[in-house]
């Protein structure tokens, strides 16, 4: 490891993209599979985080039926925070839209325990999503906080 160059993190931060450049001016397809190819990555991250939220709802519902079983419950609503700003609205929307048929159960259930007021679900901006620092490259500084509030700290074996 002697002859690594050092790193202020572990990722890189600004991944670069091989290959060469996509100028959909070039070919008016291009443009079209660009879009495309947008549409099904955004929906799909919705979806999957959406689905993440009703996980994280699901297991927010056992531990409050836990503690109402030890005759210790819950007298507020549990908060799950979400950086994608769809998943709230679409938590929140009683409208029923086409594009969402798939994640209907999940919808159903998330919109339950709304209205029940066990779980609230609010907006965190990503730049205080702190699990970013396990799955993402990040700026030094927002690495160095993450890593502060997780009280992980430096460890130097010959200090």
């Amino acid at each position: 490891m002697s002859s690594c160059n050092p790193s202020s993190t572990p990722i890189d931060t600004k991944p670069k993209l091989g290959g060469s450049s996509c100028n959909p001016c070039e070919d008016p397809r291009k443009s079209y599979i660009l879009v495309l190819r947008q549409a099904i990555i955004s929906r799909s991250s919705a979806e999957a985080k959406y689905r993440g939220v009703a996980i994280v709802v699901s297991e927010a519902c056992w531990l409050r039926n836990l503690l109402l079983e030890l005759h210790h419950p819950l007298k507020t609503a549990t908060i799950v925070y979400c950086d994608n700003v769809s998943v709230i609205y679409l938590s929140e929307n009683h409208v029923q839209h086409q594009r969402t048929k798939h994640v209907e159960l999940d919808i159903h259930f998330l919109r339950e325990k709304l209205a029940l007021g066990h779980v609230r679900v609010l907006h965190v901006p990503s730049k205080y999503q702190i699990a970013d620092i396990f799955t993402k490259g990040i700026p030094l500084i927002l690495f160095i906080d993450f890593r502060d509030n997780l009280n992980v700290q430096i460890f130097y074996p010959n200090r």
